[in-house]
């Protein structure tokens, strides 16, 4: 079934996701990287009490203006989106695009 959007909707996300990652919560996925990227940190708490934990995740794409790379992240029993899994997303993608790892 074919979803009508509205004709801005997917500017609006794709400016949303460069800013997660030129300097919101995604800030250390595109640190250092030669390639820009877009992407979205996220964070779920489960459990309660003694038995609560975090679930973390990072999407990302690449490079920004003609993406040939999608990623999805996820890291059970994290901290956050931007701490845990977009450190590691920077890393796979530093490998995808030839560069250094920063670990």
């Amino acid at each position: 079934r074919k979803v009508d959007f509205p004709k801005n909707a997917l500017k609006v996300v794709r400016e949303g996701m460069r800013r997660v990652v030129d300097g919101g919560t995604g800030k250390r996925a595109g640190k250092d990287l030669a390639v820009e990227l877009c992407g979205k940190t996220g964070t779920a708490e489960i459990g309660k009490g003694e038995m609560r934990r975090k679930n973390t995740w990072f999407i990302a794409y690449a490079p920004r203006e003609n993406p040939t790379v999608a990623l999805a992240i996820i890291i059970e029993n994290g901290d956050s989106g931007g701490g845990t899994a977009a450190p590691k997303a920077r890393n796979i993608l530093a490998a995808i695009f030839g560069e250094r790892s920063a670990e």
